[in-house]
């Protein structure tokens, strides 16, 4: 089973993306960036890191971006690469996707999402970025995709 790090400073979003994601993954939850990037430190085994981080990019204490430019910066001294993979790390929030892209690839996330978001485009970004989360994920999309031709 996957292991899901869900990152933002609002509890009613972390909740959203919990109850989507924990039953098809093993979820946990930071508030900020700080606290996120401790995890990621504390968990370095390849057993115990995680598959996939959602991180929030405005937050207190630590934002977002600062946060995964230096998860990716600790990956690299780590020698996380190759058969030891990054992390997938996809940026949330509520701001402008143009602005969001640009800072994804500066800080080096994989991906974004803005809020609100929904089951599909989270299923699907995650789908996007390589991350199986099991049939009933696949249906939850497909279902989505043919409702949508539909309408």
């Amino acid at each position: 089973m996957h292991k899901i790090l869900i990152v933002d400073d609002s509890a009613s979003i972390r909740e959203a993306f919990t109850g989507i994601l924990s039953p098809l993954a093993h979820c946990r939850t930071a508030a900020n960036g700080q606290e996120a990037v401790d995890m990621i430190k504390q968990n370095t085994s390849r057993e115990d890191r995680f598959d996939l981080v959602l991180m929030d990019i405005i937050m207190p204490e630590k934002d977002g971006l600062t946060a995964v430019k230096e998860i990716r910066e600790f990956e690299k001294q780590a020698g996380w690469t190759g058969e030891n993979a990054t992390t997938i790390i996809i940026v949330t929030t509520i701001n402008n996707p143009s602005r969001i892209l640009v800072a994804q690839y500066e800080c080096g996330a994989d991906a974004y999402i803005t809020k609100p978001f929904t089951e599909q485009t989270v299923l699907q970004a995650l789908s996007n970025n390589g991350v199986s989360l099991g049939a009933e994920a696949e249906n939850a999309t497909e279902t989505q995709n043919r409702w949508d031709q539909f309408i």
